[in-house]
């Protein structure tokens, strides 16, 4: 087994004696004869022949976290089981490096589309090209130019230079085809859904790693037009995001994509449209140290330090922070600069203030309210330091910022305001960014757009590897300083929740510190992340890598028969409620985990199903005599079947009360309970209601249930035990008889008198204190009474030879005797 690099023919090759068993491009698998060797390495071009590795299988441990590599075959190809066939998956991002091996099957690529947006070629252009809507500038490769490319289109600058696209690429759906490093025909690092479709969009990214939204927005929206010409699902991955907005799933961003997702016309989903989902990464905030928050009772300075950095003559050096607090609150905020000046106060509130200071610290600018035209609920708040370079002194001078915020009774509400470090631009572009950070930092809250948009699934990031070794060796190891979290638990950066308005996010998280996946040939890396020495894996991590994880399962729940068309909030809820949870996630939901980390083969397990078949429509039960109540399992099978009455009838089931259950119910069996209806359960208009319970995937997980209603039906009293009025006559106290036959078989009459009118019980108990049988619990009108036991339980079953204690309540008043049973 060899691996060659080079544009040599596959006739070329087996002229040699060389047989080609797949290839993709440049990179050709053989097999050969050693003796056949020598020959190879002299042909022309061949660039290298390389001799395969060692390497582990699939996306390394985060694919067995996940539990997908369970779901299908490892190696290909082809794979069986779940692969996400048939469903597109959108990476908007940097591009990818769609040469590379893992993008393509045997003579042809698995990008449908790839829209290049930093490059203008007005022939090339998504809307020339395939006829999309709006979509006219950058370059479209459709998948004949990436088989066949043309001298005259820029290849080059459309690959990715970054490689964090080809990467989160990887992870959600490379197909592990590049043989370098692996060892004797296995493949190397599979992703979610290495058969679904790719549809890629390169965005223009800044110095900053910052793309304008606008362009994002297109991207999302190319993707699903082509998925929408081709007839099929998507999934867009956006591991990408920004502090701009309100925090609260409001954002001109959130909202667009929520636009996109929904039911509609023209780009929007229209009814009978496949499947529009899209999945971004939570964000990497929580110790960024780049939001803060004010709370009346918490003090009222908070402090930010913008760190040394080079001046950029001509240029717009800049600091922009943006608040948001409630409407009805109302406060005065000061600007204190390194040097101790002091500039304001501007009054904050929602009908809007504003001032603009030239100091020899820096231009400063504060506006609050409307100063955005904002129609958002919350009032807005934005504080800008430099965007002005009329002179020495007006970019932001480094050092030890702060605000002082004194709040303005009585209007003074919510007390609290969250501020966020929105854009940073300082240095020059030959320099790496400094970052500003506040020094009282509040890692709650960090969840970025479009992560917080309704209809967007938020991901977070949690630990499956630390170190990983980069030389074929094994000898050499790298370790993820960055995240000091252990493994199993959150990643240390991971953004937290809630929105602002308190809705919960992330929704659920996945591995994303040190994920391997696929390197582009395009960008440069540091040696110590390329896995075993080669270049066609390499380690990154962030929520950018767990996001893709979220993509590829989506895709895989896509492709189930019927789940084509699904809307997000079902794609959604099945992540969430399918979410595992351990000693790290701790009770769920919560604002770190969302509801618990990713776990695929619960997601795609068989959705439960159930129905009762008794009682039915109308049916009349009789109290004190043994029924049957069934419900019968659809899909899924059940680990337990719990029954439930309600005696109002209404299909909100108010106040149920909780029968029996029975264990143990497989799919398209009956789960059968035996039960007697108790005096106290008489009820003209009754319902059942069953509850399934699935068989948990695993221990400590939280099974998936559903619920099935009865039709309304009758529970009449019973005239052999029920209660009957002996006299009429008031008594002068509360009496309970001794019963008779005693010991009695197998029918014994209890008499009691009710003094005064409300509720009264008469239960049989054991000696022992447990409750046997309630004969009667009901209001009464005064009078003297009779009620027959038929030495049956609750359950219908007849009870043992013994001593029994019998209770009757009345009135705050409790009477006592003993009963004997013989049988």
């Amino acid at each position: 087994n060899a691996i060659v690099k080079g544009n040599i023919s596959n006739e070329a090759l087996e002229a040699r004696g060389v047989d080609v068993t797949s290839r993709a491009g440049p990179h050709i698998v053989v097999r050969c004869l050693q003796d056949s060797l020598p020959a190879l390495f002299d042909a022309p071009d061949v660039d290298a022949v390389l001799a395969p590795g060692l390497c582990q299988l699939l996306l390394d441990s985060s694919v067995v976290d996940i539990r997908v590599s369970g779901l299908r075959t490892l190696t290909p190809p082809p794979f069986k089981g779940k692969t996400g066939k048939g469903v597109v998956v959108g990476i908007v991002d940097t591009g990818v490096d769609f040469d590379h091996p893992d993008f393509r099957t045997t003579g042809s690529t698995r990008i449908v589309g790839y829209w290049d947006q930093t490059s203008e070629y007005p022939a090339k252009s998504p809307h020339t090209q395939s006829s999309l809507i709006g979509l006219d500038y950058g370059v479209e490769w459709t998948p004949s130019d990436i088989l066949n490319p043309s001298p005259s289109y820029p290849w080059p600058q459309s690959n990715d230079l970054d490689g964090h696209g080809t990467h989160v690429a990887g992870i959600a759906a490379g197909n592990g085809r590049s043989q370098l490093g692996c060892f004797d025909g296995n493949v190397g690092y599979v992703g979610v859904a290495p058969e679904a479709d790719l549809c890629v969009v390169k965005v223009p990214i800044s110095r900053r790693n910052l793309a304008l939204e606008t362009a994002i927005e297109d991207g999302v929206n190319y993707v699903f037009q082509k998925a929408r010409a081709l007839h099929k699902p998507a999934v867009v991955n956006l591991s990408l995001g920004t502090n701009r907005g309100a925090h609260d799933g409001t954002s001109p961003l959130d909202f667009y994509l929520n636009y996109l997702t929904e039911p509609g016309i023209d780009i929007q989903r229209a009814p009978g449209d496949s499947a529009r989902i899209i999945v971004a990464a939570a964000g990497n905030d929580a110790y960024s140290r780049r939001h803060a928050s004010f709370d009346k009772v918490a003090g009222t300075r908070l402090e930010f330090e913008v760190p040394n950095y080079t001046q950029r003559p001509g240029a717009v050096d800049h600091v922009d922070l943006q608040g948001w607090f409630s409407a009805s609150d109302s406060f005065e905020v000061w600007v204190v600069t390194p040097y101790d000046l002091r500039y304001g106060p501007v009054h904050c509130s929602r009908g809007g203030s504003g001032a603009t200071w030239t100091t020899p610290n820096g231009e400063i600018s504060v506006c609050s309210g409307s100063c955005t035209q904002s129609s958002l609920i919350p009032a807005e708040l934005l504080i800008s330091l430099g965007h002005s370079d009329q002179g020495v002194g007006t970019t932001p001078a480094p050092g030890p910022w702060a605000l002082e915020i004194t709040p303005l009774p009585p209007i003074f509400v919510s007390g609290r305001l969250d501020i966020y470090v929105m854009e940073q631009d300082l240095g020059p572009t030959t320099e790496s960014v400094p970052t500003v950070t506040w020094t009282n930092a509040d890692s709650s809250r960090t969840v970025l757009s479009p992560a917080s948009a309704d209809s967007v699934i938020a991901v977070g990031a949690h630990t499956t590897k630390k170190c990983w070794y980069y030389d074929l060796s094994n000898t050499n190891q790298q370790c993820d300083s960055a995240n000091p979290s252990v493994i199993g638990d959150i990643a240390a950066y991971s953004s937290r929740g809630p929105r602002l308005d308190g809705v919960l996010k992330p929704d659920l998280t996945a591995p994303g510190a040190a994920i391997v996946a696929c390197a582009s040939q395009s960008a440069t890396y540091d040696p110590r992340y390329l896995v075993h020495g080669n270049n066609e894996y390499v380690v990154q991590g962030g929520t950018s890598e767990a996001a893709p994880h979220v993509a590829g399962a989506a895709a895989l729940l896509l492709a189930e028969p019927g789940l084509g068309g699904t809307w997000p909030s079902i794609v959604k809820g099945r992540l969430r409620g399918s979410a595992r949870h351990d000693a790290f996630t701790g009770g769920f939901p919560n604002p770190r985990w969302g509801y618990g980390k990713l776990d695929i083969a619960a997601t795609l397990a068989p959705v439960l199903s159930a129905r009762v078949l008794k009682p039915s429509k109308g049916e009349s039960d009789t109290t004190g005599r043994v029924v049957s109540l069934k419900a019968i399992m659809g899909t899924g099978s059940a680990d337990s079947v719990v029954f439930h009455l309600s005696k109002t009838g209404c299909p909100e089931f108010a106040s149920p009360i909780r029968l029996g259950v029975t264990r143990g119910v497989a799919a398209n069996s009956t789960a059968e309970f035996t039960y007697i209806f108790p005096e106290s359960l008489a009820a003209s208009q009754a319902r059942l209601r069953a509850t399934a319970y699935g068989v948990p995937a695993f221990v400590g997980a939280t099974p998936s249930t559903v619920q099935a209603l009865s039709d309304t039906f009758q529970i009449v009293r019973n005239t052999v035990t029920g209660v009957s009025l002996e006299n009429v006559a008031v008594p002068a106290r509360f009496t309970l008889g001794q019963n008779t036959p005693n010991p009695f078989n197998p029918v014994t009459s209890i008499q009691f008198e009710i003094a005064k009118p409300g509720p009264a019980a008469v239960r049989i108990f054991s000696v022992n204190g447990r409750l046997v049988r309630v004969l009667v619990e009901r209001p009464f009108t005064p009078g003297q009474y009779r009620v027959r036991w038929d030495g049956r339980d609750e359950r219908g079953r007849p009870v043992a030879s013994g001593v029994y204690v019998l209770e009757a309540t009345s009135g705050g008043e409790r009477l006592v005797r003993k009963i004997t049973a013989l049988k």
